[in-house]
């Protein structure tokens, strides 16, 4: 008669490991991800396709796609075929192909240029290493600008404008609003489809104007979308042009922020509005905002950049003279956006 088996003595946790599983493979799926975006693998499989066909399209080692195209079939963008035929799932179609209206490329390959930075964390923290700072010029480029536009194709445009517009009922008879360090021109369309007698200035750096001109023209904004080059650290704005200046993810560089509210406050016209849409601190904390914290630190703005807490941002926007209207939270997980509206007073 055999003996009754004895009971393990080496200990069990009591929780998952999943969620520490997933960020401790999160490097090597973000390569696999960059990979077959700088590939372009998504577009080709808007057709379905068999890794011998695709690698013939691609011309890649069959060995190392076969793979990746496994990878991404584990991670829910792929589809196998019983023919051995991959293709695209909705996620893939919608956000990793050239084709869709929604395509997250480029915010993919700008994320993967901080990826030399982020090995030197341990260095950073043990002060062995010190981060250069980008020039300003740099940083704000082409590639940055289809980035952002992408982020804002696929999802905040919608929902902050649509806010807004049900917040700040006083934009319908607005006739001019500036979209200071408007970017890709996006925010400014669609402010002039909601308010069909708004129109709008987008004042930026040269490089980020001509990718605004590819999507007002894109998305219909001639005519009532204007471009102005300039460069707001330096440059005045003009004196009391207009009735709303809408500001998004620009008033994060403490080191000039007093000056430009005060140009802002001067180029508003007396009981003009200043509209805010920023990330701000979260008193639970947000992991899409310490990590943005993070990254700004790593990439050398450690004396003149962080997010704003609600009520440092109304202290300093009060500081210039403005009256706060209204604040609403527009949030997402991954888009922690706070939008502040306040008024200029007339005098």
């Amino acid at each position: 008669m055999s003996k009754a088996k004895a009971p393990l003595k080496i200990p069990k946790p009591k929780l998952s490991p999943k969620a520490l599983e997933q960020t401790i493979y999160g490097y090597k799926l973000s390569q696999v991800l960059l990979t077959s975006i700088e590939l372009d693998l998504f577009t080709h499989l808007d057709e379905p396709k068999t890794s011998v066909e695709l690698a013939e399209k691609l011309k890649v080692r069959i060995d190392f796609l076969e793979k990746i195209l496994e990878v991404l079939v584990s991670l829910g963008f792929l589809k196998r075929g019983k023919e051995g035929k991959y293709a695209n799932k909705p996620i893939a179609r919608e956000f990793l192909s050239r084709s869709s209206p929604f395509y997250q490329g480029d915010l993919l390959r700008l994320q993967a240029t901080y990826y030399d930075v982020w090995s030197n964390l341990s260095k950073a923290i043990r002060g062995e290493w010190k981060p250069k700072p980008r020039r300003r010029e740099k940083a704000f480029n082409r590639m940055f600008t289809y980035a952002m536009a992408e982020a804002a194709l696929r999802g905040p445009l919608h929902r902050i404008v649509k806010a807004i517009a049900k917040n700040v009922p006083a934009l319908s008879k607005a006739e001019r609003m500036l979209d200071l360090g408007g970017g890709h021109g996006l925010y400014a369309v669609a402010f002039t489809q909601m308010f069909p007698n708004l129109k709008v200035d987008v004042y930026d750096l040269p490089p980020v104007i001509e990718v605004a001109r590819e999507f007002i023209s894109k998305y219909g904004g001639e005519g009532r979308v204007s471009l102005v080059v300039g460069d707001f650290t330096r440059q005045e704005l003009g004196e009391s042009l207009y009735d709303a200046v809408f500001v998004s993810h620009v008033l994060y560089r403490k080191e000039y922020n007093r000056e430009l509210l005060k140009k802002i406050y001067a180029a508003l016209k007396p009981n003009g509005l200043l509209i805010s849409s920023h990330w701000m601190k979260s008193k639970v904390g947000n992991l899409t905002s310490t990590l943005w914290d993070l990254n700004m630190l790593l990439l050398g703005y450690a004396k003149d950049t962080a997010l704003y807490s609600e009520e440092e941002f109304r202290s300093l926007l009060e500081e210039t003279g403005f009256t706060i209207l209204r604040v609403f939270p527009v949030m997402l997980i991954y888009d922690p956006v706070t939008v502040v509206v306040a008024r200029k007073i007339a005098g």
